[in-house]
């Protein structure tokens, strides 16, 4: 596993106000937590770590340091987006054991969906990621959702993923990932999908691809 540093910096102004001011000089304020230690308030560059969402993802465990610790190995549990500005508003950061597996949200992207080209076929999205459980060096960046070879009618569900060796489906195997229909008309309505593809209450998480 290559080694990946990413700088953050020991927070110790606290509060709204400070945050904002923090926020104005470029810098996101963090956490970091993790097992049998205290919350730690950080601050990154926000430059920085896009960045580091760039060029690595968000699943990438890396190190970093402080004065006290060194050399902790963490990875990006949860990022807050202020909507109305298109920026990270906070990040929260998880320390990590290598030889301590821990559960992880995975992304799956769609592969494939060139063979469905012309074919008036839709295909309808209903997760984005799935929860994934193996040791934190073992995290994939994403899973692909393969759809080449299905036809108006089909799904796919979490357990037909393909997982690397070394990670487990922690999702529910029957969760439908997505699911390809036969639209023929220029307005999808989701609403009448069939009701095993998108079960109720899940209904505003679907959106939808016209091949």
């Amino acid at each position: 596993m290559d080694s990946i540093f990413l700088n953050l910096e020991e927070r110790k102004n606290i509060g709204g106000g400070k945050v904002k001011r923090l926020r104005k000089a470029g810098y996101i304020p963090a956490v970091i937590y993790g097992r049998s230690m205290e919350s730690i308030p950080t601050q990154i560059k926000a430059s920085e770590f896009r960045e580091f969402l760039m060029k690595h993802g968000k699943n990438s465990i890396f190190t970093t340091e402080f004065a006290a610790e060194q050399d902790m190995s963490v990875l990006v549990k949860d990022i807050q987006y202020d909507m109305l500005k298109n920026a990270v508003s906070h990040v929260d950061f998880q320390r990590v054991s290598i030889n301590e597996k821990i559960h992880a949200a995975i992304p799956v992207r769609i592969t494939g969906d060139n063979r469905l080209k012309g074919t008036g076929s839709v295909i309808v999205h209903q997760l984005d990621e799935v929860i994934v459980e193996c040791l934190p060096q073992n995290v994939p960046h994403h899973l692909n959702a393969d759809v080449s070879g299905m036809t108006p009618g089909h799904s796919l569900t979490a357990a037909q993923l393909h997982l690397p060796q070394g990670v487990t489906l922690v999702t529910e195997p029957g969760s439908v990932i997505l699911a390809v229909t036969g639209g023929k008309s220029a307005d999808l309505q989701v609403e009448k999908t069939d009701e095993a593809v998108v079960p109720k209450g899940e209904e505003g998480n679907v959106h939808a691809k016209r091949i």
